[in-house]
């Protein structure tokens, strides 16, 4: 999961805000005054953390936006960031060990059949 400077930042200061409407929706003018940026740019913020299932729209029973709330995930990004970064080294660790594996038996039956 990549994310930029600012979903970072606006992500860590909705997790240490409270929300303001309910238990878990923060509304625009929060989210806006927490990240201390402009309403343009939050929202583009808020697009890019919401296809990324981090926070998830928050809406009323007419179909109009209420905010945001975090989602499990969004809450747990950084130790879903951590255990992807490990993830990936295991498998970099596999590849390196298997292709040196190989490399060796292949060498070994190169040097066995030049000794026959």
């Amino acid at each position: 999961m990549f994310l930029d400077k600012a979903s970072k930042r606006l992500l860590d200061k909705l997790i240490a805000g409270t929300p303001d409407f309910s238990a878990e929706v923060f509304t625009y003018e929060c989210v806006e005054a927490l990240g201390g940026i402009p309403q343009a740019s939050m929202f583009k913020i808020l697009r890019g953390l919401e296809s990324r299932g981090l926070v998830e729209y928050s809406r009323w029973d007419t179909g109009s936006d209420i905010g945001v709330a975090l989602t499990q995930q969004g809450v747990a990004y950084k130790e879903l960031r951590r255990l992807e970064a490990w993830e990936r080294w295991k498998e970099r660790l596999m590849g390196f060990f298997t292709g040196a594996g190989l490399t060796l038996l292949a060498w070994w039956l190169a040097t066995l059949s030049k000794a026959q």
